[in-house]
């Protein structure tokens, strides 16, 4: 009897742990999510939106509408090269050089 007791309090106490460190997951998605979201504010982005959401001042300023932008930036990409290195050309990307 003695061990079904003991058993149950760790299984208990494990229960409460994982609740613990599920919570500090869900918190620091949240912490995430207002990063990114702080970041797409202060840059201003447009991409994805329709010219009545732009006239409003409404930018992309969350995961879904980021997600958005980026497949809409590759489908762009893509119309003009397969891939990126070959919109490169095949060599190394060099941020000093202009064209």
């Amino acid at each position: 009897m003695k061990t079904i007791k003991l058993a149950a309090l760790v299984v208990l106490l494990l229960g409460i742990i994982g609740l613990g460190i599920g919570g500090a997951f869900v918190g620091i998605g949240f912490m995430k999510n207002n990063q990114i979201a702080t970041y797409l504010r202060a840059e201003e982005d447009h991409f994805g939106a329709f010219g009545r959401q732009i006239a409003k001042g409404d930018v992309v300023d969350n995961i879904t509408q980021a997600q958005n932008a980026a497949q809409l930036l590759t489908k762009h990409r893509q119309s003009i090269a397969p891939t990126y290195n070959d919109l490169l050309g095949g060599k190394p990307y060099d941020p000093t050089k202009r064209n």
